[in-house]
């Protein structure tokens, strides 16, 4: 009778524990964002990026949707440009999702279902480390819960507002990353193979939702084409599907690294409680629905990046979304043996793991530790903003030159750490390859006469000579960040650019760790 009411569209009872959740809640991003504000870690080159991409807001960039920058340009506004405020919009996000999470299961199971699913996620060791960087998997994160709990919704009452909503998240999720893409397919797959579902499809509401959450997509999509899909372009290269070879050992690494991202213990939980939802009629015939779908949302991203490890490549973030309906099962499992203890377990070993990485600068110098490069987990970051003062001062001293570089990364680090911001700064890109955003909007061919600054690895005059009527090299900066490593840059004034001389073909800038 309780399914058969839940069908009919009544809510269930919500029950407690949404205020000590959120009061939880609101602990953990307090005490990552005082992480933040204490660690210090310069950007990484991406999460530079996204804050010169929210200096110009657009329908599109060159490797990402532009949903992300569009929220860093509402941070900024509020809390400046700093590190620490930069990154706390990552923070708030995935406490944001764990809050949807708990809506969705307390709508569609109990109060108990919620918290444990939200508490599961919230601490997941990946989520605690990812809350420290400002990432696209942050809003994709949010619209994948937002969506869930529009899509349990729409299931469960067939109401023409929830479909709507279910759509406009969609669209939104993607334009966080393309990715969402996945869990729409998983959805429509679900809506054609579930007995139950099936029949939704004569009905206006997916097709609604459908509309909606094209529309929303629609200027991104537009944004490509009128730079011939530039977009995608990237987003298959870098899977690297284009290389004819296996990778068995690379499963296995991409496998394990999601197990260790869940969380050992969750993982060992997931495997001993979840079962497969029953398609026969029982007792709670919409619950064991719900359950499907969230089981469909979750194994057909991880299947396909799995297939996508073993074919070329998979990053270990790829699927980081699939990570909010494998927490509610495992959170529902969990909750309905009132499994306490495993909770804090899972709950325990991620809040532990998290504050290691978070602290770890604080901590590392407290013992004494200096790691070489390769062994620093933060080693990606260290030493750019040093860079840029050194930067900073030879610009001040040539206030007529703008900064030309060769590199995405120092566009990026340059862009942010410089002060004043070098608005005017060029990229050099002889090949005419466009290969990142800055290649295609700052083409130093664009700028017939300028004067520059050439800050860069490259250390031969000659390379410029044919394309500027003067070059004169000024000095080498180095900047040491571990005992085995350092910014080495070159600095050469460049006097009346002439125009490239020739096309000659150049390496590409490395993927960077969010890509």
């Amino acid at each position: 009778m309780d399914g058969d009411r839940r069908v009919s569209g009544a809510a269930p009872r919500a029950g407690g524990g949404t205020a000590a959740l959120a009061a939880g809640l609101l602990a953990l991003v307090l005490w990552r964002v005082l992480a933040l504000r204490l660690n210090g870690l310069d950007l990484f080159m991406d999460e530079a990026q996204y804050v010169v991409w929210a200096r110009d807001l657009a329908s599109g960039y060159y490797s990402k949707p532009p949903l992300l920058a569009w929220i860093i340009a509402l941070t900024t506004h509020a809390c400046g440009e700093g590190q620490a405020c930069v990154r706390s919009a990552a923070t708030v996000m995935y406490a944001l999702t764990a809050l949807c999470i708990h809506v969705a299961m307390r709508g569609r199971f109990d109060a108990r279902s919620g918290v444990y699913a939200a508490l599961i996620y919230i601490t997941l060791p990946l989520i605690g480390i990812y809350s420290l960087f400002i990432s696209t998997d942050a809003p994709l994160s949010l619209m994948t819960a937002l969506a869930i709990v529009f899509a349990l919704r729409a299931l469960r009452t067939g109401a023409t507002a929830d479909w709507l909503l279910l759509g406009l998240s969609a669209g939104l999720g993607l334009l966080a990353k393309y990715s969402f893409g996945l869990l729409i397919l998983a959805f429509v797959a679900f809506l054609l193979a579930d007995p139950g579902a099936r029949r939704l499809w004569r009905t206006p509401g997916p097709w609604l939702a459908a509309a909606l959450g094209a529309a929303v997509f629609a200027p991104n999509l537009a944004w490509n084409a009128g730079q011939h899909f530039i977009t995608f372009t990237h987003t298959a290269e870098i899977s690297q599907l284009d290389k004819r070879s296996l990778h068995p050992l690379g499963l296995l690494a991409f496998v394990a690294g999601q197990c260790l991202a869940f969380g050992p213990i969750a993982v060992w939980l997931l495997v001993r409680n979840v079962r497969l939802p029953s398609r026969v009629a029982d007792r709670e015939p919409a619950r064991q629905q719900a359950l499907r779908l969230l089981l469909t949302l979750a194994a057909l991203p991880l299947l396909f990046f799995c297939g996508l490890a073993f074919a070329s490549r998979a990053n270990l973030n790829w699927p980081m979304f699939a990570f909010v309906p494998l927490s509610m099962l495992l959170g529902h499992a969990l909750a309905q043996r009132a499994r306490v203890r495993a909770l804090a377990l899972v709950a325990g070993f991620g809040v532990v793991a998290g504050g290691l990485v978070q602290h770890y600068p604080a901590w590392s110098a407290w013992a004494g530790m200096r790691p070489a490069y390769r062994h620093d987990p933060f080693g990606r970051v260290a030493g750019w903003s040093a860079l840029a003062g050194r930067v900073s001062d030879v610009m001040q001293r040539h206030p007529d030159c703008d900064i030309l570089t060769d590199t995405r990364t120092l566009a990026a680090e340059l862009l942010y750490y410089v002060k004043p911001t070098p608005e005017g700064l060029a990229m050099w890109n002889p090949s005419g390859r466009i290969t990142d955003h800055f290649r295609l909007t700052r083409d130093v061919a664009a700028r017939p006469a300028g004067s520059f600054i050439y800050v860069g690895e490259g250390a031969d005059p000659a390379v410029f000579a044919d394309a500027f009527e003067r070059v004169e090299v000024l000095q080498r900066i180095e900047v040491s960040t571990h005992p085995d490593h350092a910014h080495r840059v070159w600095l050469m004034r460049l006097t009346h650019f002439k125009g490239y001389p020739a096309r000659v073909a150049r390496a590409d800038d490395p993927p960077g760790p969010f890509d």
